[in-house]
């Protein structure tokens, strides 16, 4: 599903207008950007918590080359669906 599909879905489900709805999915981006950044954890009941975590660094193989190669360490975002979603997909 693409954001404009996922707009047009919310739009149609709540009798919001679409800009309405773009503005809102558009906040929701950037309160999890900003929240995220700042390594706090973001849950939201039904749907799953977003975290960030460190990956740390690692030996990995070039599999054209063959060659070892090291991959640094860095933070990644981390997403653990609810209960609730998981079940839903069964």
């Amino acid at each position: 599903m693409t954001k404009q599909e996922l707009v047009r879905e919310v739009a149609s489900r709540t009798g919001m207008k679409k800009a309405d709805v773009v503005k809102i999915i558009d906040s929701l981006v950037e309160v999890l950007r900003t929240q995220l950044a700042e390594r706090k954890k973001v849950r939201i009941n039904g749907l799953g918590i977003f975290n960030v975590v460190k990956r740390n660094k690692k030996t990995v193989r070039n599999p054209q080359t063959g060659k070892k190669m090291t991959v640094p360490e860095k933070n990644v975002v981390k997403f653990k669906a609810a209960k609730a979603l998981n079940d839903a997909i069964k």
